[in-house]
């Protein structure tokens, strides 16, 4: 009778270990697949912060070039079909609205832009210097919520 109850005890202990092996196992894998997937969305967060930081590298490099009094006529041209091909393409991929309205009032300057006009050479200046500052802060925005994510 005592062996029985003794084995009844030991298998009772057996099943309770398996138990909490398999509990810990199971909460092991779970946190693990948890911290993937936020390891995957904050890759997935930088990659499209680093598409962002080139698409504006790019567009406020254009803009420069567009409100720079030194441009010929030809680089101009080329540059704004550089700028529209951007406006309508990449930069749609990575929109911010700290940068949205910026943007739009610089297309609707350069739209309307007189080259021999000094005051709308000053216009585009000032539109390409808030352009600049709404990318600026844009991305640093970004990066700290990012940086706070890890």
């Amino acid at each position: 009778m005592k062996d029985e109850k003794k084995n009844t005890w030991e298998v009772i202990i057996s099943i309770i270990g398996l138990v909490l092996t398999l509990l810990s196992i199971f909460i092991g894998i779970k946190q693990f697949n948890r911290q993937q997937r936020q390891n995957s969305k904050i890759e997935f967060e930088r990659e499209m912060w680093k598409k962002q930081f080139d698409t504006y590298g790019k567009l406020c490099e254009i803009a420069g070039v567009l409100a720079s009094k030194y441009t010929t006529d030809s680089l101009f041209k080329i540059s704004q079909i550089q700028f529209e091909q951007l406006y309508w393409g990449t930069v749609n991929f990575t929109p911010d609205s700290f940068v949205t309205v910026p943007l739009m009032e610089f297309r609707e300057t350069l739209n309307h832009y007189h080259p021999n006009d000094p005051n709308d050479s000053y216009t585009i200046q000032m539109n390409v210097a808030i352009l600049t500052d709404s990318c600026n802060k844009a991305l640093s925005r970004k990066w700290k919520s990012i940086s706070e994510n890890d």
